[in-house]
């Protein structure tokens, strides 16, 4: 049964994290999938004994989870789309006051937050195994209040997840409405204002961010994998979703580094046209 989970948990990361809705026909219908691919895995969950602990805990932080900040980050993406003013500068300043209220979660969650940026384990059974004893609702996550499917940081997890991608999503926002506002202000700026993407697989970009990670030269290796991500999905104008998932995927490909391969290949071919050509380089 846990294979279905993961199963279904893969399909959820497939159809909702490369392609994000922005329009509220569009979220409405994502929202009601969920909410059905949810009340299904709980039904085929509700009753399963789970063979070990290591099961256990990948349910509770890795498969639910995914659908709880689904549900939690398309909730409140509707919300925010509804109140949304329509001039750019007061649309800018709504978008900083969400943000605000994320990093806010943050800070009142720093400990856990800095627990799930590292990658940490040796407090899992703690967190993530079911215990009769425990009762917390937090308002915060009332929306998932189910004592069928909970643990100590559970629900905190898929908050955290949710807010994440939310935040992700409006800085990407609010970077592209900026240039609308310099354009308006001055038309000396229009060359300026091109907004750079990433156009490539999200296979590639994730094993360059994994790259840039292992090359510890962003803060002297002083930050985590999941800020190089935030960074470059900010940047490059895109969502990657769960990098950690798709880099696994690259691990068992033939060839792991294929994406960096191309890369490096790209670049030799660039020096060379360059070394034969001087005229070359100023042409690009």
């Amino acid at each position: 049964m846990i294979e279905k989970a993961r199963s279904m948990r893969d399909e959820l990361l497939n159809e909702f994290y490369e392609k994000i809705p922005l329009y509220e026909k569009d979220i409405i219908e994502a929202l009601q999938k969920v909410s059905s691919d949810t009340a299904y895995l709980k039904s085929i969950m509700a009753s399963y004994n789970f063979d070990n602990e290591k099961d256990e805990i990948e349910f509770y932080k890795e498969i639910k989870p995914e659908f709880d900040s689904t549900i939690i980050f398309l909730f409140r993406l509707h919300s925010i789309i509804l109140n949304c003013p329509t001039a750019h500068q007061k649309q800018i300043d709504y978008f900083d006051t969400e943000i605000i209220k994320i990093k806010k979660f943050y800070s009142n969650n720093k400990e856990f937050l800095l627990y799930f940026n590292s990658g940490s384990t040796h407090l899992d059974k703690f967190y993530f195994l079911k215990r009769d004893e425990f009762i917390w609702i937090n308002p915060d996550e009332g929306i998932l209040f189910d004592e069928r499917f909970l643990t100590p940081m559970s629900s905190k997890i898929a908050c955290l997840k949710a807010w994440i991608k939310l935040e992700t999503i409006l800085k990407i926002t609010i970077q592209t409405l900026t240039p609308v506002l310099q354009n308006g202000n001055s038309n000396s700026h229009k060359e300026n204002t091109v907004i750079l993407k990433w156009t490539g697989k999200i296979n590639d970009i994730v094993e360059l961010g994994y790259f840039i990670y292992c090359s510890r030269q962003i803060n002297n290796g002083e930050v985590s994998i999941n800020q190089i991500f935030e960074w470059i999905q900010s940047s490059l104008h895109i969502n990657v979703g769960n990098q950690y998932r798709t880099w696994q995927a690259n691990l068992i490909r033939k060839n792991p580094t294929q994406g960096i391969d191309k890369m490096v290949n790209n670049y030799k071919e660039y020096i060379d046209n360059t070394l034969l050509n001087p005229r070359y380089y100023n042409n690009k």
